[in-house]
Order: C-alpha cells, then sequence, then structure tokens
C-alpha cells in the first residue's frame, strides 16, 4: 500500500533490483495495472492500517484518475483487511489454546482443547467422587459405630469375668467347705456308731443283769439305757442337720456354677 500511495505522489522509490533511485511516474504505468483484482483482495494478508485510512482520505490532485484509483484501491482493500484481522484473532484464540492445553505431551502424546465427552466424563468422573466420599463417610460412621459397640462389649467381657472369678471363688469355699461337713459327718457316724456298739453291749449286760441281778442293779442299768437313748437321738439329730446343711450347700453351688 505504502507502494501504491509512494507511486501516486511521484516519490522516489528504492529499486529492489539494482539497488539504483529514481522517479515512478504514475503516469508511465499502465491504468489496468491498478484494478483492483479479486486475487489481491484475497492474497493480501497486511491488516488495515492508518496508512490505508489516510490514503483513503487523501484529496483529489491534478494527477486526476490516478489518486482516485489509489482511493478506490485502498477502500477495496478495506474490508480485506478487517478480514485479515478478524483471521488473524481467530489464529490467535486457536493458538492459546494449543498453548493452554499443549500440542505434544512430554510423552509425545497428542492432546486437544476438552470436548464435550470429555467434560461428561469428568462430571461423572465427579459425581463419582461424590459419591465415593460419601460412603466413605458412611463407613466410617458405621466404623465409629462398632468401635462403640465393641468398648461396650469389652465391658460386658470385664465383667463377666469378673463374676466368673467370684464364682469360681465360691465354688472352691463351697468343696472346702463341702469337705470340711464330710469330714464332720464321718466323725459323727463314728460316734453314732460307737454309740450303738456300746447301747448294744448295754443291752447285753442289762439282760444278763436280768438273768442274774438285783432290782437295784436292774433299775441302774435302766437309767443308764435311757440316757444312751437320748444322747442317740442327740447324735442322730445333730447327724440329720449337717446332712441337711450340706445338701443345701451342695444345691447352692451348682446353681451357681
Amino acid at each position: 500500500m505504502k507502494k501504491l500511495f509512494s507511486r501516486s505522489t511521484g516519490k522516489p522509490q528504492e529499486n529492489s533490483g539494482d539497488g539504483t533511485k529514481g522517479p515512478n511516474r504514475a503516469g508511465s504505468m499502465p491504468v489496468h495495472r491498478w484494478q483492483p483484482s479479486q486475487q489481491d483482495s484475497l492474497s493480501s494478508e497486511a491488516p488495515y492500517t492508518k496508512d490505508a485510512e489516510t490514503a483513503s482520505s487523501l484529496p483529489s490532485t491534478h494527477r486526476g484518475p490516478l489518486v482516485g484509483k489509489v482511493i478506490f484501491l485502498c477502500k477495496s482493500y478495506e474490508p480485506a483487511g478487517w478480514a485479515n484481522l478478524r483471521r488473524g484473532g481467530e489464529a490467535r484464540a486457536g493458538s492459546a489454546a494449543k498453548t493452554r492445553y499443549g500440542t505434544a505431551g512430554r510423552k509425545g502424546k497428542l492432546r486437544h482443547p476438552p470436548q464435550p465427552k470429555y467434560l461428561e466424563q469428568v462430571v461423572s468422573m465427579e459425581d463419582k467422587l461424590k459419591s465415593s466420599t460419601d460412603a466413605i463417610q458412611r463407613l466410617n460412621e458405621h466404623i465409629a459405630d462398632l468401635r462403640k459397640l465393641l468398648a461396650t462389649k469389652d465391658k460386658e467381657v470385664e465383667e463377666l469375668r469378673y463374676e466368673l472369678e467370684y464364682l469360681r471363688k465360691e465354688k472352691a469355699e463351697a468343696r472346702e467347705l463341702a469337705v470340711t461337713e464330710t469330714e464332720k459327718l464321718a466323725k459323727a457316724n463314728a460316734k453314732i456308731e460307737e454309740l450303738v456298739d456300746r447301747l448294744q453291749a448295754s443291752e447285753g449286760q442289762r439282760n444278763s443283769f436280768l438273768q442274774l441281778g438285783s432290782p437295784e442293779e436292774l433299775a441302774s442299768l435302766a437309767a443308764r439305757n435311757s440316757e444312751l437313748l437320748s444322747q442317740l437321738a442327740e447324735k442322730e439329730e445333730a447327724v440329720l442337720s449337717l446332712r441337711r446343711q450340706m445338701t443345701e450347700m451342695q444345691e447352692h453351688a451348682e446353681v451357681r456354677l
């Protein structure tokens, strides 16, 4: 565009071929060279700049149609410049997206911006994570309840152990008492047998005295016999009492065990 502007004003311009400078007259160029073409508008990559605005606002001079052609050409380049600017913005947006999400990973794998399916997967993973978190929380609460229940059961087991130990001690004491009472019962039985033997002996003596003795001796033997009978009755009553106590203690020990 600057080249066209320099040609329209007649200013000298550097020649890229031989390096010489010389004025390029606009009148020396064919008019059809200045007509805008579709290829020029499509191939132009230069955005709309202040030079184009300046060129479009230039007044007409004595050069006549050439300046008008330049202005027309600049105006025709204006939509193309806006289109190029829009395409450049889209290209920059795409480049920013590639820079954000990466065109290639560290291992050389191609990465793309997130697609709707990928977003659905992310939402699904978030839902699964939330469900897992809720399940873990419920599991922790259940574990806490189980720990409380276990502590209660441990306390009950400890109390049962103390009670079992107490019952074992009572059982041992009952066994010792049963052994003692058994010994007492054995001694009482021995005394009873001794008294029975003495009673039998006294009865034999009484019979012999009845056959050979006087009435006074018989009365004495009868009194002695009655005393022995009363003692025997007392001993038997004591033995029965000991037997009842022993039976009650055994039943009490069996109930506790």
